[in-house]
């Protein structure tokens, strides 16, 4: 009988301050992962602020508190080993190949310390930027393949951030040994630009929750996510709902739940159309808060041109949400297809939202049927089972090979 892998991960998305990373999904991700192999996982964060959060007076105070003050995880709870490392570096738009190359100065000597006596099977970089250059050169030193999950996309570098950042990801996922991706669109992407390269498709699990229909009224419409980011146009949403609003003049709600440096400026614009007493800002929420708020509406939107995944929409999904957006954006065309066409915009603008929002308005029916289609969905292809047997095979792929174990 083979021995289990045992696999070192590198992360910079790993809870250690809820208030700042409220990223559940990762904990359970890993302990999937901890039932196919034994982990060590590394975590990193760099305690100097993001320049966006320098924007507002107290914010880049806050960041650094919560980098500096103990970890708020009891990593004894766990089913696998976690170790915790700060690090100094720049915000990474002042230099986008700096920081990697100072992280991984920094951090390569400490770990190669508590590493170099353990026998590894694979590194699984969890981030392609910025800890996706130490993991390349800490897999070359431990002289093991290396697997990154490319959380972020790809295109989105060259796209908003320009060439030097571009650069700095395609050199992790040119390199890389493997790369995993997080959607069939995800992977399409990757694998039109890597094709040469192993890509594997693992798109992450969630529970599926009970629902029932929320009142006729008001009619509520939420979305959820990071109030920063030129790929999220909540900007539009806004516009689109004050639309929908002015047509009918309805009983209508919206709430953005999420925080960023895009709020006062959002806020601004609610109270410019008019609506600043329809629209709730929500700020981050727990995921039981957040479980009630997705369960009293009736519709979730997605605005953004560009996503990964997107993990909110599969919260929405499972709990019986149907969702408007675009298709070929993270996994929203999946849900789109399960739903029907009256979800789907052919272009983002507030026209379009509005005219969604307005022909479900008056479908409460239709709204109903596609919210049990996505949630049937959401529980046949993203279960934590299902998250789990892409993981185990992914593993038997890239460890075929060194012929270690035999997979679960």
């Amino acid at each position: 009988m083979h021995r289990r892998p045992h696999i070192l991960v590198v992360t910079d998305r790993f809870p250690i301050f809820s208030r700042y990373s409220s990223s559940p999904w990762m904990v359970r991700s890993l302990t999937e992962l901890s039932k196919l192999a034994k982990l060590h996982v590394i975590s990193v964060v760099n305690i100097f602020p993001k320049l966006r959060n320098v924007v507002f007076p107290g914010r880049d105070r806050a960041w650094l508190h919560a980098a500096l003050r103990p970890s708020t995880w009891n990593y004894a709870a766990l089913p696998f080993t976690m170790e915790h490392f700060r690090v100094i570096g720049p915000p990474a738009s002042l230099s986008w190949e700096l920081l990697p190359n100072i992280i991984t100065a920094q951090l390569l000597p400490r770990i190669l310390k508590t590493t170099k006596q353990d026998r590894y099977d694979l590194l699984i970089s969890h981030g392609t930027y910025p800890v996706g250059d130490f993991s390349l050169a800490l897999a070359e030193k431990l002289t093991i393949p290396l697997a990154v999950v490319n959380h972020e996309g790809w295109r989105i570098y060259g796209e908003h951030f320009g060439p030097s950042a571009l650069r700095a990801v395609t050199s992790v996922l040119s390199n890389a040994d493997s790369i995993i991706a997080l959607s069939p669109n995800h992977k399409a992407q990757l694998v039109e630009e890597f094709g040469s390269k192993s890509v594997y498709l693992v798109p992450f699990g969630i529970d599926v929750v009970q629902r029932s229909m929320p009142p006729v009224k008001p009619f509520r419409v939420i979305t959820v996510g990071r109030l920063e980011g030129v790929e999220k146009r909540f900007d539009v949403l806004i516009r689109g709902f004050a639309e929908f609003q002015r047509r009918l003049q309805p009983d209508v709600e919206l709430y953005i739940a999420g925080d960023g440096y895009q709020l006062n400026t959002l806020k601004a614009l609610t109270r410019e159309l008019g609506i600043n007493s329809q629209v709730r800002f929500l700020g981050w929420l727990s995921t039981d808060m957040l479980d009630a708020y997705l369960q009293s509406s009736h519709v979730y939107v997605c605005a953004s041109v560009s996503e990964t995944f997107s993990y909110s929409v599969l919260e929405a999904a499972s709990r019986g949400l149907p969702i408007i957006g675009l298709p070929n954006v993270g996994i929203v065309s999946e849900f789109l297809l399960s739903a029907g066409e009256e979800f789907t915009l052919k272009r983002l603008t507030a026209e379009s939202i509005a005219d969604s929002l307005h022909v479900l308005y008056h479908n409460q029916s239709l709204l109903k049927c596609a919210g049990e289609a996505v949630q049937q969905r959401a529980r046949r292809d993203y279960s934590w089972v299902v998250h789990r047997n892409a993981l185990s095979k992914a593993l038997d792929s890239m460890l075929e090979s060194r012929k270690m174990f035999t997979p679960v």
